[in-house]
C-alpha cells in the first residue's frame, strides 16, 4: 500500500496537519508559561520521535527568562568564562537549531546572559517581545558595561511588536542615541514600555529624546511611559488614530494641555479604550483632557503625587460621568500614590493638611451614578468625605455589575457624616456581582447580625479593606462579618498618620489591636 493511501486513512501521518494538530494542542495548555515539569514533559517528547521534536522545540524555546539555556544547549557549564568565550562555528550550529524558536526573551540583571549577549552579539530572527529590566546597583558583575546599551542592538530587529524597558541610569547621553535609533530597528512596534529614572531633576534632556522616539512611530497600539513627558508627546499620543492603550507619567513642568496641546474642536485619545495618568499636579490637567464627544474610555485612571481638592475631585467625576460614556465605562480609579496616601508630613495644623479642607460630600460622587456598566470603581484619596449609609446605598443601587470597589478616605472634623457597617448590607443586595471590597466607615455601632439573615455573599473571598476604621467591640463586630461574609478570610486594616483629630498614636494602636482581635475571631468563632 502506498504511503499517499495510507495518509488518507490517518490523516495524521501527514506531517503538515500533525504539526497544526499538536501545536493547536500545546497552545490549549491550561499554563501559557510551562512550569518545571511541564518543560520537562515536553523534553521527553521533543526526544520521542521527529513528528513530536519540532512542535515541542518550539514550546520550549518560545519564551526565555535568560539566555543561560542556550549556553547549555552547547556548554557542559554555564559560568561567566563560558559566557564571556565567543561560540566556535560547531557551537554556532548549536545556536541556530533553537535561536530562531525564540519569540520572546525577558532579561533582568543576570549577568551571564549580559555577557554572553556582549559578546556574541547574538541575534534570535523571529523575537517578537524584548522585555528588560536594569538596575545597575543590584547587579554583581563589576566589570559590565552598565553605560552602553549597544551590545542588545542586534536584538532590535523589524519582528519586534513589544518592546518594555527599564533603565535606571544617570548619564542621560548613553540612552539617547538609542531612544533616537530604535524605532528605525523596530518599525513595526505596536506595544512599548518604557520606564527611565535619570536621577536629575533636569529632566528636558529625557524629554527631548522621548519626543523624538515616540513621534517617530505612528502605529502605536499600546504605550506606557513612566518617564517625563512634554506636551509633544502628550500631543502626538493625543491625536493617535490607532492607540488603545496608554500610560504616562506627566513631568512637572508640563503645562496645561488646554494651553498647549489641544484645541477645545479637537479630540484627544479619540481611538483610547484604556486611560491611565500619573500627575505631578493638580486633577484639572485631566478634566482637561475630557470632552463630552468621540471618547469611549473602558477604564480611566488618574493616580496624584500631590493633594487635592474636592472641587477638583467633583470636576473630574462630573466630566467622566458624560452621556456618552454612559454605557462605556466600566472602571475608574481615582488616587494618590503611596508617600501620600499615608499621610506623612502631614499635620492637623498645617494649611494644606488633610483636616482643614472641605470633605467630599454626596454631590461630588454622585455623577458617578449614571455610569450603570461599572465593573471597578477605586476613590482612594487622602482627603477627608462626608457620607451617611443612605447616600452611600443610593450610590451603589445604580452599579448592579460592579465586582470591585474601594471607597477610602481620611476622618477629618469637616466630615458630618460617616458610613458605618450596615452599608455592607446594601452593598451586597445592590451589587451581587461583588467579589472585593475596601471602605472607610464607622464600626463603633455593630448591628444585629440577625436583622440581616437574608443577606450573605460566599463569593467574596479576598481580605477586605478598611482604611481609618474606628471601633470598640470586635467580637460582635467579627459575628456580624462571618454573618454577612462567610467566605471572607480576614480584614486588613490600614490607616493614615491621623485618622481624625481626635486621635493619637494610642488610639490608633489600641485600633489595630482590636482589628486584630476580630480577624482572630472570624478564625476561631465561638461554639
Amino acid at each position: 500500500m502506498s504511503n499517499n493511501s495510507i495518509a488518507s486513512r490517518n490523516p495524521l501521518l501527514i506531517p503538515d496537519l500533525f504539526h497544526c494538530i499538536l501545536e493547536y494542542l500545546i497552545k490549549t495548555l491550561p499554563n501559557e508559561r510551562p512550569s518545571k515539569e511541564e518543560r520537562q514533559i515536553l523534553a521527553v517528547l521533543a526526544r520521542t520521535c521527529h513528528a513530536f521534536s519540532e512542535p515541542c522545540l518550539n514550546r520550549l524555546w518560545r519564551r526565555l527568562n535568560s539566555l543561560l539555556p542556550l549556553i547549555r544547549s552547547f556548554a557542559a557549564v554555564a559560568d561567566e568564562t563560558r559566557a564571556k568565550t565567543p561560540p566556535s562555528s560547531r557551537e554556532w550550529l548549536v545556536i541556530s537549531r533553537y535561536s530562531h524558536r525564540v519569540q520572546e526573551l525577558n532579561l533582568g540583571n543576570e549577568y551571564l546572559s549580559l555577557h554572553f549577549l556582549q559578546r556574541t552579539r547574538l541575534v534570535l530572527p523571529n523575537l517578537r517581545v524584548f522585555r528588560w529590566k536594569r538596575h545597575r546597583r543590584t547587579t554583581p558583575s563589576t566589570d559590565f558595561p552598565f553605560d552602553s546599551i549597544a551590545f542588545v542592538w542586534p536584538l532590535f530587529t523589524s519582528n519586534i511588536v513589544t518592546l518594555e524597558l527599564e533603565l535606571d541610569n544617570t548619564n542621560d547621553s548613553k540612552y539617547q542615541p538609542f531612544l533616537k535609533n530604535y524605532p528605525h530597528r523596530c518599525p513595526n512596534l505596536e506595544s512599548i514600555k518604557l520606564n527611565i529614572s535619570n536621577g536629575t531633576k533636569d529632566h528636558k534632556p529625557v524629554s527631548q529624546a522621548l519626543s523624538q522616539a515616540i513621534c517617530g512611530n505612528a502605529n502605536w497600539h499600546h504605550v506606557e511611559l513612566f518617564a517625563p513627558i512634554d506636551n509633544i508627546i502628550l500631543k502626538h499620543l493625543g491625536m493617535s488614530s490607532t492607540l488603545k492603550t496608554v500610560s504616562l507619567t506627566l513631568a512637572p513642568q508640563t503645562s496645561r494641555p488646554d494651553e498647549a496641546c489641544f484645541r477645545p474642536e479637537d479630540t484627544p485619545f479619540c481611538s483610547v479604550t484604556d486611560l491611565a495618568l500619573i500627575l505631578w499636579n493638580s486633577l484639572d490637567f485631566a478634566t482637561c483632557l475630557l470632552r463630552d464627544r468621540d471618547q469611549l474610555f473602558r477604564c480611566f485612571q488618574v493616580t496624584l503625587h500631590t493633594l487635592t481638592v474636592a472641587t477638583e475631585v467633583s470636576s473630574l467625576l462630573t466630566a467622566l460621568a458624560s452621556p456618552q460614556r454612559t454605557h462605556s465605562l466600566q472602571a475608574i480609579t481615582v488616587n494618590h500614590l503611596p508617600h501620600i496616601a499615608s499621610g506623612h508630613g502631614l499635620s492637623p495644623g498645617d494649611g494644606n493638611g488633610i483636616f482643614v479642607r472641605q470633605p467630599l460630600l454626596y454631590e461630588t460622587l454622585r455623577p458617578l451614578a449614571s455610569l450603570v456598566q461599572l465593573r471597578t470603581l477605586v476613590i482612594d484619596l487622602n482627603h477627608p468625605a462626608s457620607l451617611n449609609d443612605q447616600q452611600f446605598a443610593s450610590l451603589v443601587y445604580n452599579w448592579p455589575l460592579l465586582e470591585a470597589l474601594q471607597m477610602t478616605w481620611t476622618r477629618g472634623e469637616h466630615s458630618s457624616a460617616s458610613m458605618t457597617l450596615k452599608v455592607l448590607s446594601s452593598l451586597l443586595i445592590s451589587c451581587p456581582e461583588l467579589r472585593e471590597i475596601g471602605l472607610t466607615l464607622d464600626a463603633m455601632d455593630v448591628p444585629v447580625a440577625g436583622t440581616y439573615a437574608d443577606v450573605c455573599s460566599p463569593f467574596i473571598t479576598s481580605p477586605m479593606q478598611l482604611h481609618n476604621c474606628p471601633l470598640k467591640d470586635p467580637d460582635s463586630v467579627a459575628d456580624f462579618l462571618v454573618k454577612l461574609l462567610p467566605s471572607m478570610p480576614r480584614v486588613r486594616w490600614t490607616h493614615t498618620s491621623h485618622m481624625h483629630p481626635t486621635d493619637n498614636v494610642g488610639s490608633i494602636r489600641e485600633y489595630q489591636r482590636l482589628w486584630m482581635q476580630v480577624n482572630q475571631r472570624m478564625h476561631h468563632p465561638p461554639p
